[in-house]
């Protein structure tokens, strides 16, 4: 009976962090408590693409030392090329550098336009960087070996259960197969009290849920905002890649409502007025060019 209460309890109160996109003009056209969608038109998205565009391809010319014609199914023609390069990580998350600082800055203030647009940016009380990742597609055999990692995005998760303790992620999908290379996204019921607790592999999630509700996919032209407490994973059914833009944000909103483990000193976060003239030019570990992170690669 206790741990139902808790349950209740914990999910009314994360779900009340966004009453604030309950109350404005500009509503979503779906809420699910957890899980709130807008639906994005062509001038929203254009601008999102065509600044990372032109990271791709200064990137590319960067490091390979030569241009690559401007297509519109680039991902899929230099797909090869992108994943060479040395400034995206492991997971597949883009880190900038000293040559495409511009176009970084470029990106960010086109995501500070469209969450003012959206009536999103004053409820902002932290953000992190804005973040583009790509996703590779997979073959089975791949997807079985990235599965063994202990925090495997293609397993059912909350970024709290790895130590993230924002409120929410702002997903937009931008470029690829979006349709078959996405994010599904789910509702855990029955949770426990320290359901958004850190933990050693996301594996062991399903101990702190009794049940899921499904709550969709990620979808094209389309903002998406998603609470910790809205498990979500990685989906993939092609061997197409995808290129997606998320941002960490913390609300302005009553503590009350947190229920999270403990802060963490992880992530950089900052308040909204530093956050919305952020210049990443200024950013130390944005300071380093190519040529230093592929000199840093070969001496690891």
């Amino acid at each position: 009976m206790q741990t139902q209460y808790n349950s209740n309890k914990i999910t009314k109160a994360r779900e009340s962090v966004y009453n604030f996109i309950r109350g404005n003009k500009i509503k979503p056209s779906n809420d699910e408590g957890i899980l709130l969608r807008f639906k994005l038109n062509k001038s929203d998205i254009l601008p999102i693409q065509k600044n990372v565009k032109k990271i791709i391809f200064k990137s590319l010319k960067i490091f390979f030392k030569k241009n690559f014609k401007k297509v519109d199914n680039f991902l899929q023609i230099y797909e090869k090329e992108i994943f060479q390069l040395p400034i995206i990580t492991p997971s597949g998350s883009f880190q900038p550098k000293k040559e495409i600082i511009k176009e970084y800055n470029d990106l960010h203030n086109s995501m500070v336009k469209l969450l003012s647009k959206f009536q999103l940016l004053q409820h902002i009380d932290k953000a992190a960087f804005v973040g583009l990742r790509i996703k590779k597609g997979e073959s089975i055999k791949k997807k079985k070996e990235y599965d063994k990692r202990s925090y495997s995005t293609n397993k059912i998760h909350s970024d709290a259960w790895n130590g993230q303790t924002s409120d929410s992620v702002i997903s937009i999908m931008v470029f690829g197969d979006i349709k078959n290379n996405c994010i599904q996204f789910y509702k855990p019921l029955n949770i426990k009290r320290n359901f958004l607790k850190k933990i050693k592999d996301f594996s062991d999630g399903k101990k702190y849920y009794k049940n899921l509700k499904y709550l969709g996919k990620s979808l094209k032209n389309e903002l998406v905002i998603f609470d910790q407490l809205c498990l979500h994973r990685t989906h993939i059914r092609s061997k197409k890649s995808r290129l997606s833009i998320d941002l960490n944000v913390h609300w302005k909103k009553n503590k009350a409502n947190n229920f999270f483990d403990k802060s963490s000193k992880r992530y950089n976060y900052f308040d909204l007025k530093k956050w919305t003239k952020l210049d990443y030019s200024k950013i130390k570990q944005y300071k380093i060019t190519f040529k230093e992170t592929l000199e840093k690669f070969k001496n690891n």
